[in-house]
């Protein structure tokens, strides 16, 4: 059984995204469209589930193969997602489709959606503020991440040869001695730099209305 889930992984893993994305809209279309409330709740544990499920792939690939490979990048990465910015999203989408299928209907919008739209509209230091915070989350996340790297593959130079480099010269080659999250450490470094320069230019543009 378990040769044949490594067998498949990457089938089952795909295959677990779109049940995902089905057992989602068929939650919101239930809840929303059809006023199926306790029908919804079985598809949001059938939802739970199946990122569970995503995660033992993880852990059973592992375990077969004994080594860290794109796999189990690719569902950490899910994992992080989930943790940092997947419920916010999550409860982003649910109040859009609220929203919307009042508007479709003709009926009145929820006036807590309604107020609820209105603050979430954050203008000056309490705009940068949130961006603040937002960046700081990724920074942990991305400090964190990297000291798994540094802890299973090890760096390819020592810290004090990379130190003595010019910072143009760090991507001359492989940080780590995985070639592979070498390249996610080089792109993920990009993005970081690109989401401190978007926050801190709020500092000095404030959001206005």
């Amino acid at each position: 059984m378990l040769h044949f889930i490594v067998e498949n992984r990457w089938t089952l893993l795909i295959g677990a995204e779109i049940v995902f994305w089905l057992t989602t809209i068929s939650f919101l279309v239930l809840r929303y469209g059809l006023g199926l409330h306790k029908l919804s709740k079985v598809l949001l544990g059938v939802t739970l589930l199946n990122e569970c499920w995503i995660i033992v792939l993880g852990l059973l690939d592992y375990m077969e193969t004994g080594k860290f490979s794109t796999y189990q990048v690719i569902i950490v990465a899910f994992i992080i997602y989930a943790f940092t910015y997947g419920k916010k999203d999550a409860q982003r989408l649910d109040r859009f489709v609220q929203r919307k299928i009042a508007e479709w209907r003709g009926e009145p919008v929820p006036a807590h959606l309604c107020k609820e739209k209105e603050k979430n509209k954050l203008y000056g230091w309490a705009h940068t503020k949130k961006e603040l915070k937002a960046l700081l989350i990724h920074l942990l996340v991305f400090t964190a991440a990297h000291i798994i790297f540094v802890l299973t593959f090890g760096l390819s130079v020592p810290v004090a040869d990379l130190l003595e480099k010019a910072p143009s010269q760090w991507g001359s080659q492989p940080l780590f001695q995985s070639a592979l999250v070498s390249k996610i450490s080089m792109v993920w470094s990009l993005i970081f730099v690109i989401d401190v320069v978007i926050s801190f230019s709020y500092v000095i543009f404030p959001k206005n209305k």
